[in-house]
């Protein structure tokens, strides 16, 4: 997997990352840690130092800042709020429910894992830490380690091992109280205790929470005797062997292993389980797009060309938005596979058109007609790699570049060509249900000694509530719902970032926001964007102590119409649908008229550099129009 994987698997399905209208995503998944399924949900990477020292929060403490989330968007936030706007470093506190720094980079440790955006766009804060990467493309251990030293060498204090339970809102003391549990030694969650915080931050990222398919017979299957179930965002290093730096699985030989996915995440995980295993069995339901991938070192001559100014990571991590948008002054930095497929803006929006109703059809079609001469290089590729043609036949996509993410990958299909490895290809059926044995596919029972769950992480694009990230309730003035509000006639959002009967509190969900195929742009944008505002009201206040932010109800309204007006970009994704075979002019997508309810939660359909010019074009009236500043008169 990825740390992209929010758009890995746009339109994800139970045979992990394949097409199904979104609205059934929730039908066909449950997270891991539902169902009874809690105890595969438990962290196997936790050492004890980080449940055993001395937590910053006790019961009843007060602070400034609550972070929740201690991965990328976390460490990036905690920068920014302490930096940009001048919180003191013992007044924030970043808390996570895994053991250590990294989000999504602690728990992926499977084998093979590595960025599949280059680490030069996708790793922030490099100017400010110094760190180069070993590789363009950096290894998943790289990526956690990066994150934790970064945390460090910025003094970020940390509480780990902490689940949130409920937020709720003082009306009268103009705080935040944080219900949370610990995780003790030996496993054991301790009681709920409350904390408060003048201000929250959700900073969960795109990818909170592992995702399995929603089947029959789990139970059976995972209680059998003598066989394994892992998800790769819990890799279990005792049942494969070897280490993530060192990914030597010998007990793998001998057994039958089988993987259920074919998105980005098998296809990193497939080549190294296939060196070991006795028999390998990858199931699929729809094929995935594999590019070539641009791996190389970072020799000094390399870095030299990539950090040449002041300001390079920031531009860099923009850089393929500014391709994606077509600019005329545009240059092409990365040079990458992800600026070579054209169609990828139907997952990002564009700047140069506001669709109206009736234009859906006719520019989906001259996109996907754009996209036609990349979908079909990449089918003649898997016809170079595959040498059996009817392997080769079913590993070749048909459909959209965007309903898929695509991956890059120099060994994934040559692997097929292995006696050990088979190909289950369901033809858009998927697994069908767990066994004592194994699984059912193809309405045949496939014995597995171990089954390996690819089938990646909840995403914030498909439940784009701030609540989603925490799995808690979120009340407000008034004992109001987030939930509730998101679900309601009476959404609304501003910049992705703040919703109004929720003061004090900051978020990052897709709806509202821009969005970049190099997730860390988004996430970046949104912990600056935080940043700036609360600094600014910090200035215009005489009591910062006593600081009540609110987005106001007329402005998050004329917010929300303008986003639903651009939402209409997005209905080629919202089409996507297994089968679809896209024919050189374009067509072959019956393309889906969304309604408003629908477009008014879609991301910005502009893209990230237009939702960027927005915010920076509202910043520069020197106020802060739309949210209101008040004062609790009692403390």
């Amino acid at each position: 997997m990825t740390i992209n994987e929010g758009l890995n698997n746009m339109i994800p399905t139970a045979s992990g990352g394949d097409a199904l209208p979104v609205e059934s995503q929730k039908h066909h998944y449950q997270d891991l840690g539902s169902g009874g399924l809690a105890d595969a949900d438990k962290d196997p990477y936790v050492e004890s130092w980080a449940r055993e020292k001395k937590p910053n929060l006790e019961p009843g403490s007060e602070i400034k800042v609550l972070v929740i989330g201690a991965g990328i968007h976390g460490v990036t936030s905690a920068y920014h709020l302490i930096t940009d706007s001048g919180i003191p470093k013992e007044d924030l506190v970043v808390i996570d429910k895994a053991g250590g720094w990294g989000g999504t980079w602690y728990w992926n440790r499977y084998p093979g894992v590595m960025c599949d955006v280059e680490g030069y766009s996708y790793l922030p804060l490099l100017e400010e830490s110094g760190h180069i990467p070993k590789y363009k493309y950096p290894a998943g251990y790289e990526i956690r380690s990066y994150i934790e030293r970064t945390a460090k060498k910025f003094g970020f204090k940390a509480d780990f091992g902490v689940t949130v339970k409920q937020l709720s809102w003082n009306e009268t003391k103009g705080r935040w109280n944080a219900t949370l549990t610990r995780t003790l030694p030996g496993d054991v969650q301790s009681e709920p205790f409350v904390v408060s915080a003048q201000w929250i931050c959700l900073s969960t990222g795109f990818l909170p929470n592992p995702q399995i398919p929603r089947l029959p017979g789990f139970a059976s299957l995972r209680d059998a005797p003598g066989r394994s179930v892992m998800h790769t965002a819990r890799w279990d290093w005792s049942v494969s062997g070897g280490s993530q730096e060192k990914p030597n699985m010998v007990n793998f030989r001998g057994k039958r292993v089988g993987i259920i996915g074919t998105g980005p995440t098998a296809v990193q995980v497939v080549p190294h389980v296939a060196k070991f295993a006795d028999k390998l069995l990858v199931f699929q339901r729809n094929p995935e797009y594999v590019g070539k991938h641009y791996q190389e070192e970072t020799t000094r001559e390399l870095w030299e060309k990539v950090a040449y100014k002041r300001g390079w990571n920031l531009e860099r991590m923009l850089n393929m938005d500014y391709w994606y948008a077509e600019l005329p002054d545009r240059v092409d930095r990365v040079q990458d596979g992800w600026t070579e497929v054209p169609g990828l803006k139907g997952l990002t929006g564009t700047p140069l058109q506001t669709l109206k109703p009736g234009e859906e059809s006719s520019t989906i079609q001259k996109l996907l007609a754009q996209d036609y001469a990349w979908t079909a290089k990449m089918r003649h590729r898997v016809c170079r790699e595959v040498d059996d043609p009817v392997v080769a036949e079913a590993l070749q996509p048909r459909g959209p570049s965007f309903c898929k993410r695509p991956a890059f990958h120099n060994s994934y299909l040559s692997t097929f060509n292995l006696p050990n490895v088979t190909l289950v290809d369901t033809r858009g059926e998927g697994v069908t249900a767990y066994t004592d044995k194994g699984v059912m596919a193809n309405g045949q029972e496939h014995e597995l000694d171990v089954l390996i769950l690819a089938t990646g992480y909840t995403s914030a694009v498909f439940d784009s509530s701030p609540t989603s990230g925490i799995k808690a309730p979120i009340t407000g003035r008034n004992g109001r719902s987030l939930k509730e509000k998101w679900n309601g006639d009476d959404f609304g959002v501003m910049f992705g970032l703040a919703t109004n009967e929720f003061p004090n509190l900051f978020f990052f969900t897709p709806a509202g926001s821009g969005l970049s195929i190099n997730l860390t742009a988004s996430l970046v944008s949104n912990a600056r964007y935080t940043a700036a505002i609360i600094r600014r009201a910090l200035d215009n206040t005489l009591s910062p102590s006593s600081l009540v932010l609110e987005v106001s109800k007329d402005a998050e309204a004329e917010y929300t119409k303008q986003n639903t007006e651009k939402g209409r970009w997005f209905s080629g994704v919202a089409s996507c649908l297994p089968g679809q075979v896209i024919q050189p002019d374009g067509s072959g997508v019956d393309v889906r008229h969304l309604g408003e309810e629908e477009l008014k939660r879609n991301p910005w359909g502009g893209g990230l550099l237009d939702f960027r010019n927005k915010f920076d074009h509202w910043f520069a009236s020197g106020t802060l129009t739309g949210f209101t500043i008040s004062q609790v008169t009692q403390r």
